[in-house]
Protein backbone atom coordinates (compact mmCIF):
# COMPACT_ATOMS: atom_id res chain seq x y z
CA UNK A 1 0.00 0.00 0.00
CA UNK A 2 1.20 3.55 -0.63
CA UNK A 3 2.45 5.38 2.42
CA UNK A 4 0.03 7.91 3.89
CA UNK A 5 1.12 11.47 4.65
CA UNK A 6 -0.70 12.03 7.92
CA UNK A 7 1.68 14.44 9.64
CA UNK A 8 0.17 17.60 11.14
CA UNK A 9 1.62 20.94 10.02
CA UNK A 10 1.84 23.99 12.26
CA UNK A 11 1.37 26.56 9.50
CA UNK A 12 -1.64 24.91 7.88
CA UNK A 13 -3.41 24.46 11.20
CA UNK A 14 -2.73 28.11 12.06
CA UNK A 15 -4.27 29.11 8.72
CA UNK A 16 -7.29 26.96 9.61
CA UNK A 17 -7.69 28.82 12.90
CA UNK A 18 -7.85 32.11 10.98
CA UNK A 19 -10.41 30.61 8.58
CA UNK A 20 -12.54 29.37 11.49
CA UNK A 21 -12.44 32.81 13.13
CA UNK A 22 -13.56 34.45 9.89
CA UNK A 23 -16.34 31.88 9.47
CA UNK A 24 -17.48 32.46 13.05
CA UNK A 25 -17.49 36.22 12.54
CA UNK A 26 -19.57 35.91 9.36
CA UNK A 27 -22.00 33.19 10.45
CA UNK A 28 -21.99 33.21 14.25
CA UNK A 29 -21.74 29.41 14.63
CA UNK A 30 -20.19 28.77 18.06
CA UNK A 31 -18.65 25.47 16.96
CA UNK A 32 -16.25 27.36 14.66
CA UNK A 33 -14.92 29.47 17.51
CA UNK A 34 -14.67 26.44 19.81
CA UNK A 35 -12.75 24.46 17.20
CA UNK A 36 -10.40 27.41 16.63
CA UNK A 37 -9.63 27.68 20.35
CA UNK A 38 -9.23 23.90 20.72
CA UNK A 39 -6.82 23.84 17.78
CA UNK A 40 -4.69 26.55 19.36
CA UNK A 41 -4.61 24.59 22.62
CA UNK A 42 -3.36 21.56 20.68
CA UNK A 43 -0.75 23.64 18.82
CA UNK A 44 0.62 25.15 22.02
CA UNK A 45 0.95 21.70 23.56
CA UNK A 46 2.25 19.75 20.55
CA UNK A 47 4.47 22.11 18.57
CA UNK A 48 6.38 23.95 21.28
CA UNK A 49 9.22 22.79 23.50
CA UNK A 50 10.58 25.52 25.73
CA UNK A 51 11.31 28.48 23.47
CA UNK A 52 11.52 26.31 20.33
CA UNK A 53 8.72 25.79 17.81
CA UNK A 54 8.42 22.92 15.31
CA UNK A 55 7.02 22.50 11.81
CA UNK A 56 5.44 19.03 11.94
CA UNK A 57 3.84 16.69 14.48
CA UNK A 58 3.18 12.97 14.20
CA UNK A 59 2.89 9.99 16.55
CA UNK A 60 3.27 12.17 19.61
CA UNK A 61 6.47 13.86 18.48
CA UNK A 62 7.18 17.29 16.96
CA UNK A 63 9.94 17.45 14.35
CA UNK A 64 11.78 19.94 12.12
CA UNK A 65 12.31 23.50 13.37
CA UNK A 66 9.46 25.85 12.47
CA UNK A 67 9.82 28.05 9.41
CA UNK A 68 8.94 31.73 9.18
CA UNK A 69 5.60 30.92 7.50
CA UNK A 70 4.57 28.69 10.40
CA UNK A 71 5.06 31.39 13.01
CA UNK A 72 3.71 34.24 10.88
CA UNK A 73 0.50 32.26 10.32
CA UNK A 74 0.31 31.42 14.03
CA UNK A 75 0.71 35.10 14.93
CA UNK A 76 -2.13 35.97 12.57
CA UNK A 77 -4.29 33.24 14.13
CA UNK A 78 -3.70 34.63 17.63
CA UNK A 79 -4.70 38.13 16.50
CA UNK A 80 -7.84 36.73 14.88
CA UNK A 81 -8.76 34.76 17.99
CA UNK A 82 -8.47 37.87 20.12
CA UNK A 83 -10.70 39.69 17.64
CA UNK A 84 -13.59 37.23 17.94
CA UNK A 85 -13.28 36.40 21.65
CA UNK A 86 -12.04 39.56 23.39
CA UNK A 87 -9.44 37.40 25.19
CA UNK A 88 -6.39 39.63 25.52
CA UNK A 89 -4.21 36.65 26.43
CA UNK A 90 -4.04 35.76 22.76
CA UNK A 91 -2.48 39.15 22.04
CA UNK A 92 0.09 38.63 24.78
CA UNK A 93 1.11 35.33 23.18
CA UNK A 94 1.26 36.99 19.75
CA UNK A 95 3.56 39.71 21.18
CA UNK A 96 5.86 37.11 22.73
CA UNK A 97 5.91 35.18 19.46
CA UNK A 98 6.76 38.33 17.50
CA UNK A 99 9.71 39.06 19.78
CA UNK A 100 10.90 35.47 19.27
CA UNK A 101 10.62 35.77 15.47
CA UNK A 102 12.49 39.09 15.42
CA UNK A 103 15.33 37.53 17.41
CA UNK A 104 15.37 34.14 15.66
CA UNK A 105 14.56 35.04 12.04
CA UNK A 106 15.57 38.69 11.64
CA UNK A 107 17.95 39.35 8.72
CA UNK A 108 20.64 41.82 9.88
CA UNK A 109 20.97 44.92 7.73
CA UNK A 110 17.44 44.55 6.35
CA UNK A 111 13.87 44.91 7.59
CA UNK A 112 13.00 41.40 6.41
CA UNK A 113 13.14 37.91 7.90
CA UNK A 114 14.93 34.73 6.87
CA UNK A 115 12.80 31.70 6.03
CA UNK A 116 14.73 29.60 8.55
CA UNK A 117 15.73 30.39 12.12
CA UNK A 118 19.31 30.97 13.20
CA UNK A 119 19.15 27.89 15.46
CA UNK A 120 18.54 25.57 12.49
CA UNK A 121 22.04 24.20 11.93
CA UNK A 122 21.40 22.02 8.84
CA UNK A 123 20.82 24.94 6.44
CA UNK A 124 23.72 25.88 4.17
CA UNK A 125 22.28 29.21 3.04
CA UNK A 126 19.50 31.15 4.76
CA UNK A 127 17.15 32.75 2.23
CA UNK A 128 14.68 35.61 2.39
CA UNK A 129 11.42 34.61 0.68
CA UNK A 130 9.18 37.48 -0.45
CA UNK A 131 6.92 36.13 -3.22
CA UNK A 132 3.28 35.37 -2.44
CA UNK A 133 1.88 32.13 -3.81
CA UNK A 134 -1.21 30.12 -2.96
CA UNK A 135 -0.57 31.31 0.59
CA UNK A 136 0.96 34.62 1.68
CA UNK A 137 4.72 34.71 2.07
CA UNK A 138 5.95 34.79 5.64
CA UNK A 139 7.47 38.23 5.14
CA UNK A 140 4.25 39.69 3.72
CA UNK A 141 2.25 38.46 6.67
CA UNK A 142 4.94 39.62 9.08
CA UNK A 143 4.58 43.14 7.63
CA UNK A 144 0.90 43.08 8.64
CA UNK A 145 1.59 41.42 12.00
CA UNK A 146 4.22 44.03 12.83
CA UNK A 147 1.82 46.88 12.11
CA UNK A 148 -1.11 45.38 14.00
CA UNK A 149 0.87 44.37 17.07
CA UNK A 150 2.68 47.71 16.87
CA UNK A 151 -0.72 49.36 17.30
CA UNK A 152 -2.00 46.94 19.93
CA UNK A 153 1.09 47.57 22.08
CA UNK A 154 2.01 51.06 20.82
CA UNK A 155 5.42 49.88 19.60
CA UNK A 156 6.52 52.48 17.06
CA UNK A 157 9.58 50.44 16.00
CA UNK A 158 7.34 47.58 14.88
CA UNK A 159 5.08 49.91 12.92
CA UNK A 160 8.12 51.54 11.28
CA UNK A 161 9.56 48.17 10.29
CA UNK A 162 6.24 47.25 8.68
CA UNK A 163 6.24 50.48 6.69
CA UNK A 164 9.88 50.04 5.67
CA UNK A 165 9.22 46.50 4.42
CA UNK A 166 6.43 47.79 2.18
CA UNK A 167 8.54 50.75 1.05
CA UNK A 168 11.39 48.47 0.01
CA UNK A 169 9.07 46.48 -2.28
CA UNK A 170 6.80 49.31 -3.40
CA UNK A 171 7.84 49.25 -7.07
CA UNK A 172 7.75 45.44 -7.33
CA UNK A 173 4.31 45.26 -5.70
CA UNK A 174 2.88 47.68 -8.25
CA UNK A 175 4.72 46.22 -11.23
CA UNK A 176 4.11 42.51 -10.49
CA UNK A 177 0.92 42.35 -8.41
CA UNK A 178 0.27 38.67 -9.19
CA UNK A 179 3.47 37.77 -7.33
CA UNK A 180 2.83 40.18 -4.46
CA UNK A 181 -0.90 39.79 -3.80
CA UNK A 182 -0.81 39.88 -0.03
CA UNK A 183 1.85 42.57 -0.03
CA UNK A 184 -0.56 44.70 -2.08
CA UNK A 185 -3.32 44.22 0.51
CA UNK A 186 -1.00 45.34 3.29
CA UNK A 187 0.28 48.30 1.26
CA UNK A 188 -3.26 49.43 0.52
CA UNK A 189 -4.13 49.14 4.20
CA UNK A 190 -1.16 51.21 5.32
CA UNK A 191 -1.83 53.90 2.70
CA UNK A 192 -5.54 54.19 3.46
CA UNK A 193 -5.14 53.59 7.18
CA UNK A 194 -6.31 50.57 9.14
CA UNK A 195 -9.08 51.60 11.56
CA UNK A 196 -8.57 51.06 15.28
CA UNK A 197 -11.75 50.10 17.13
CA UNK A 198 -12.35 49.70 20.85
CA UNK A 199 -15.54 48.09 22.15
CA UNK A 200 -16.11 48.59 25.87
CA UNK A 201 -19.05 47.57 28.08
CA UNK A 202 -20.55 44.83 30.20
CA UNK A 203 -22.30 43.07 27.31
CA UNK A 204 -19.74 43.53 24.58
CA UNK A 205 -20.02 39.98 23.17
CA UNK A 206 -23.33 40.45 21.37
CA UNK A 207 -22.36 43.88 20.09
CA UNK A 208 -19.07 42.43 18.86
CA UNK A 209 -20.85 39.77 16.82
CA UNK A 210 -23.28 42.32 15.40
CA UNK A 211 -20.28 44.26 14.15
CA UNK A 212 -18.01 41.44 12.99
CA UNK A 213 -20.58 40.12 10.52
CA UNK A 214 -19.85 43.24 8.46
CA UNK A 215 -17.00 42.61 6.05
CA UNK A 216 -14.07 44.96 6.65
CA UNK A 217 -10.89 43.60 5.03
CA UNK A 218 -8.43 45.06 7.55
CA UNK A 219 -9.20 46.34 11.02
CA UNK A 220 -7.72 46.42 14.50
CA UNK A 221 -10.29 45.78 17.21
CA UNK A 222 -10.18 45.08 20.94
CA UNK A 223 -13.11 44.36 23.22
CA UNK A 224 -13.36 44.48 26.99
CA UNK A 225 -15.85 45.02 29.78
CA UNK A 226 -13.84 48.00 31.01
CA UNK A 227 -10.85 50.23 30.36
CA UNK A 228 -7.47 48.48 30.48
CA UNK A 229 -4.26 50.51 30.86
CA UNK A 230 -2.13 47.58 29.65
CA UNK A 231 -3.47 47.99 26.11
CA UNK A 232 -3.31 51.44 24.47
CA UNK A 233 -6.49 50.94 22.42
CA UNK A 234 -8.49 50.16 25.58
CA UNK A 235 -6.73 52.62 27.88
CA UNK A 236 -9.07 55.34 29.11
CA UNK A 237 -12.09 53.95 27.24
CA UNK A 238 -15.29 53.80 29.30
CA UNK A 239 -18.90 52.97 28.52
CA UNK A 240 -21.07 55.72 29.93
CA UNK A 241 -24.17 54.40 28.14
CA UNK A 242 -24.40 50.63 27.77
CA UNK A 243 -21.74 49.25 25.45
CA UNK A 244 -19.84 51.72 23.30
CA UNK A 245 -17.63 51.68 20.21
CA UNK A 246 -14.68 54.01 19.76
CA UNK A 247 -13.29 54.52 16.25
CA UNK A 248 -9.70 55.76 16.33
CA UNK A 249 -6.80 56.51 14.02
CA UNK A 250 -3.29 56.87 15.39
CA UNK A 251 -4.89 56.67 18.86
CA UNK A 252 -7.07 59.75 18.20
CA UNK A 253 -10.71 58.77 18.61
CA UNK A 254 -14.08 60.02 17.42
CA UNK A 255 -17.03 60.40 19.76
CA UNK A 256 -18.16 56.97 21.03
CA UNK A 257 -21.34 55.40 19.64
CA UNK A 258 -23.46 52.54 20.93
CA UNK A 259 -25.03 51.33 17.67
CA UNK A 260 -23.33 49.26 14.96
CA UNK A 261 -24.98 51.35 12.23
CA UNK A 262 -23.45 54.53 13.69
CA UNK A 263 -20.07 52.79 13.91
CA UNK A 264 -20.23 51.78 10.25
CA UNK A 265 -21.01 55.38 9.28
CA UNK A 266 -17.95 56.59 11.19
CA UNK A 267 -15.79 53.99 9.46
CA UNK A 268 -17.16 54.98 6.06
CA UNK A 269 -16.29 58.63 6.58
CA UNK A 270 -13.01 58.12 8.43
Amino acid sequence: RPLMDDKILLGWNALMITALCKAYAALGHDRYRSLAEDTLTFINGAFQAGAAWFHTYKDGKARVPAFLDDLAYLMQALIQLQEVTGNQGYLDQARDLLEFVIDEFGAPGTDFFYYTGRSQADVILRKIEIYDGATPSGNALMALNLHMLGVFFDASSWRKQSYDMIKALEISIQKYPSSFGFWAIVMQGLIKGIPEIALVGQNFNQMLMNFLCNFIPLKIIQSSERSNKDYPILNGKTASIGTQFYVCKNFTCQQPVNQVDDLMKQLTHQ
